[in-house]
């Protein structure tokens, strides 16, 4: 069975949902909250937009992302307390203010590691995450 170029991106994204629903076992599950973020975060966001530049007014379209911005930055990043300066170095005073007493997500993780501010407790400089 040939399928053509543009069916065949609906056959991949159906296969990567039904493999996220597949390992989720529960709702709250990581695969799910993709999904359903996608499913109804985008459409959502974007009947929001439409909202709020018909019924308010269209200047007020941008504090529609200083919230979405805001949630993100205080509610989602707000991670529970942990004593991650015992495992890593931080250089940067920064990064050492926001989180030397909390977990770190991966996201906020990854994205100090290539520019070497922070290294791993106990290993030598080179070999350590971030490089000095």
């Amino acid at each position: 069975m040939v399928l053509d170029e543009g069916g065949s991106i609906f056959l991949g994204i159906s296969e990567k949902i039904g493999c996220g629903l597949a390992m989720a076992n529960k709702w709250s599950d990581p695969p799910c909250q993709i999904i359903l973020s996608f499913a109804l975060g985008v459409p959502g966001l974007l009947a929001l937009n439409i909202a709020v530049g018909m019924y308010i007014s269209i200047a007020a379209v941008p504090l529609v992302w200083v919230g979405v911005y805001l949630y993100y930055q205080h509610i989602f990043l707000a991670t529970p307390p942990a004593d991650t300066e015992k495992y890593l170095e931080f250089k940067d005073a920064a990064l050492k203010k926001r989180w030397g007493k909390n977990k770190i997500p991966m996201q906020p993780a990854g994205r100090g590691v290539p520019q070497g501010q922070r290294c791993v407790q106990g290993r030598h400089p080179r070999t350590a995450l971030g490089v000095a």
